[in-house]
């Protein structure tokens, strides 16, 4: 009973997808990722929208992947500004993942399913796309940070990065009905202990606003106290910044930026013949 509540509360895909074929993203590309990286669709091919930067005037792409796990709301195809907009404002290639019953992926979501596609994803930018550990970043969005924080606590990347996150399934639902707090399994994205473990995988930004009315700041500032004094873990609380109204420049992407300059993990330019090395690949698997 209360894994059923749990995903039919959490879970709030649109009644309908916003896309529906690969013609709809014009440059930017949908491509289906497989478990076992084969190239052939089917109905457990994970979709996802392949943003490249391309820096201009040249023939050289960034050394930088950031793999994006949006909220509960939106589809990829929603969220398709919100990506191109990273992309090019942190100069960064992106990957955005999609969750079975939202946009074209068949299914329906569960806790489980979006972890295991997150592990899929991740090994297929290390293996297909050809990024090491060190030049992924990943980015969950609200619901997002959950897949986004699970994948920090079993996987090495450069930078974890959690828009508006929850401390738990658990932990929400209490602070929205306690009675059904108690009903959600404590497993369920449990974002407090995913990123205990995972401050040792990567670095880590959290960003909350301080007027978020669908899931309270104090979330995070519960959690911030864990990590009073680690250099590696910061924490930002806009005031003027809630959940349902946020500047995706001012309350994310310029923070992002600025936190990558500070730790040196900002993007910069490939080789010539390492960009087509790369482009080469990709065009082989998906053109």
């Amino acid at each position: 009973m209360g894994k059923a509540i749990s995903k039919a509360v959490f879970f709030q895909p649109p009644s309908n997808s916003s896309y529906n074929s690969k013609k709809d993203f014009w440059i930017d590309k949908l491509i289906f990722v497989n478990e076992d990286f084969s190239t052939v669709q089917n109905e457990n091919s994970i979709p996802c929208l392949y943003c490249p930067y391309q820096y201009p005037n040249t023939n050289q792409i960034s050394n930088k992947l950031l793999i994006f796990f949006h909220g509960t709301g939106n589809d990829i195809g929603q969220d398709h500004h919100y990506i191109s907009e990273m992309r090019n404002h942190l100069q960064v290639t992106v990957l955005g993942v999609e969750y079975p019953g939202y946009g074209v992926y068949k299914g329906k979501p569960t806790p489980e399913g979006l972890q295991k596609d997150a592990l899929t994803v991740y090994k297929f930018a290390l293996q297909c796309l050809l990024y090491p550990v060190e030049d992924i970043i990943v980015v969950g969005l609200s619901m997002g940070t959950g897949p986004a924080a699970y994948l920090s606590s079993q996987v090495q990347f450069s930078l974890l990065v959690l828009l508006m996150p929850y401390m738990s399934w658990r932990d929400l639902a209490k602070d929205k009905a306690s009675f059904v707090g108690n009903l959600v399994p404590e497993e369920y994205f449990n974002n407090f202990e995913n990123i205990k473990i995972g401050q040792n995988n990567c670095k880590m930004l959290i960003i909350h606003g301080e007027k978020d009315e669908i899931i309270p700041v104090k979330q995070s500032k519960e959690m911030q106290k864990y990590f009073e004094g680690n250099q590696n873990v910061k924490f930002m609380f806009p005031s003027n910044m809630g959940h349902l109204w946020h500047d995706i420049y001012y309350h994310s992407i310029f923070p992002i930026k600025d936190f990558l300059y500070q730790h040196n993990i900002q993007s910069h330019q490939i080789s010539d013949e390492h960009s087509q090395y790369k482009l080469q690949k990709f065009k082989e698997r998906f053109y």
